[in-house]
């Protein structure tokens, strides 16, 4: 009995200390740090050896309070692993919308060799752009974590939890540099220069930011959500919403580079099939006699107005034939050129300038003439001057074998069918300006240079969505078809619009023509 009235008190003082008492207190737990908690799994995250996420970025666009569209989206998967001596990195875009031309594109890096190549469903890649990494490389710039990444203590004002989520709050200047910043990556120059166009002291007015993140149970990001909406003077509203989901980390990142069949990317290889394409190129080229037909066509939309938010299109057709004949070492040629442009119409220039068919062509005095549409009766013989061989074959739409190096071409796929070999080249984007550039002097549309156009005026601020060039080669290792397609936006400088634009060039040959070089002006459209 005793030794039961002896345990109880023990007992109770027990009890007493486990419920707070004097006896030794356990201070209550603090209220959690939601500013704290996010900033720390924003860092395990963006630290971590490993990690993947999927990203999706929607645009939205409205002109004048009336007209409302989709300008861009923008989705895909980023993997980084730095838990082996080089970083690896690999990251699938899918780009599409109403301002900007669909793609798909890769972007990886093999060592220290970082590369982007647009590529279609099927892999069938079209440019590449190229660079070398260093030790401290960012790989976020070429994602969105650059947003999570600039956060920072003094970025979040505030963080509050409501459910699963941690909502911040966040400095104005952030919101506004990420909008600005997002809309770049998706190819919006020209909806930052309609920004532009408006004072900046309206920034701030009617911007709406919205933005959450959810952490997993090892405190690491699962869901970061940032969506901002801006209403300028009741004329013109942009906004944009921003979802990334966070699907592995660490181990359970695995990264595969795509594969490109029967594709080589290492100096050497992509060399020699350069050179193999260029000696067909040169042989073509310098055979005593050669004929081949083309045709170039351009499109191009000299940006927007708010009465037209898609732009002007401005299209254009050149085509014709151009037979060559070689006599000790000059290049003797008779050329037709047919050109068929919407600037003729009256909604771009007027009558400025007419449809036409001429004929130009070097005589065996060595003289260079065109002959405006002489079966029309327009016998008008015009002697043009300062040609050389060269020009002969810029002017009619031969690429400048210049194209054919390493500086400009990285990788090489090729096919074969039918005896007929297809080198298809990966331009970078200097090359691409380039050969723009080159057919800018080569397609007339002012046969008289009354007027002169520049279909292209790509200076800086060059995006190429794609860069298809393909060189086919027959079995005597000679060219028989050069095709390009070119498709991407420019910075139109006079204006500051941007640019769509497309180039489609065909050349093809045909070895069974003979060509004999005329002596008098009178032979050229006969002959």
């Amino acid at each position: 009995m005793k030794k039961k009235l002896l345990f109880v008190p023990i007992l109770l003082g027990m009890l007493v200390t486990s419920c707070g008492g004097s006896g030794g207190d356990v201070p209550p737990t603090p209220p959690e740090d939601y500013k704290a908690t996010f900033n720390a799994a924003r860092k395990n995250t963006s630290t971590a050896l490993a990690y993947e996420y999927d990203f999706s970025v929607k645009a939205k666009i409205k002109f004048a309070g009336a007209v409302s569209y989709s300008p861009a989206n923008y989705s895909g998967t980023t993997y980084v692993k730095t838990d082996n001596p080089n970083t690896q990195f690999l990251q699938r875009r899918e780009l599409s919308g109403a301002l900007v031309i669909d793609s798909t594109n890769y972007v990886y890096n093999i060592g220290t060799d970082l590369i982007k190549i647009s590529a279609d469903e099927n892999k069938d890649f079209s440019v590449v752009n190229h660079e070398t990494v260093s030790s401290i490389y960012d790989f976020d710039k070429f994602n969105f974590g650059h947003i999570l990444k600039t956060l920072s203590d003094n970025d979040v004002l505030s963080a509050t939890k409501s459910g699963n989520k941690y909502v911040l709050s966040l400095h104005t200047n952030f919101s506004q540099d990420s909008l600005l910043g997002v809309l770049n990556y998706i190819d919006s120059s020209l909806l930052l220069k309609t920004l532009n166009d408006y004072t900046k002291s309206q920034w701030g007015v009617g911007l709406k930011i919205n933005a959450w993140a959810t952490l997993n149970s090892n405190n690491y990001l699962s869901t970061f959500h940032f969506d901002a909406a801006v209403s300028i003077k009741n004329v013109f509203e942009i906004g944009f919403e921003l979802e990334q989901t966070f699907n592995k980390y660490g181990s359970g990142v695995s990264i595969t580079l795509p594969s490109f069949a029967n594709t080589v990317t290492s100096e050497s290889e992509v060399t020699q099939k350069i050179n193999t394409v260029k000696t067909a190129f040169n042989a073509s080229k310098s055979r005593a006699t050669s004929y081949y037909d083309y045709s170039v066509k351009t499109a191009v939309d000299h940006g927007i107005s708010l009465a037209n938010p898609l732009g002007l299109a401005v299209n254009s057709t050149t085509k014709g034939y151009t037979k060559r004949q070689i006599v000790n070492d000059t290049v003797y040629f008779n050329n037709r050129l047919e050109v068929d442009s919407d600037y003729k119409n009256n909604d771009q220039l007027g009558d400025l300038v007419d449809d036409y068919d001429s004929y130009r062509a070097r005589l065996t005095t060595g003289e260079v003439y065109n002959v405006l549409d002489p079966t029309a009766g327009f016998n008008k013989y015009t002697l043009l001057e300062g040609y050389n061989n060269d020009s002969v074959d810029n002017y009619y739409m031969l690429p400048s074998v210049n194209l054919l190096s390493f500086n400009n071409i990285k990788a090489v796929k090729t096919t074969t069918k039918d005896n007929l070999t297809t080198y298809q080249f990966a331009l970078t984007t200097d090359a691409v300006k380039n050969i723009l550039k080159e057919y800018n002097k080569s397609i007339r549309i002012d046969y008289e240079g009354k007027t002169v156009f520049d279909i292209y005026d790509i200076l800086s601020d060059f995006n190429g969505k794609k860069a298809l060039v393909k060189y086919t080669i027959n079995q005597d290792n000679l060219i028989s078809d050069i095709e390009m397609d070119f498709k991407g936006f420019y910075i139109h400088k006079p204006t500051l619009k941007q640019v769509k634009f497309r180039l489609e060039v065909d050349i093809e040959f045909d070895y069974s023509k003979s060509y004999t070089a005329v002596s008098k002006k009178e032979d050229i459209d006969n002959n």
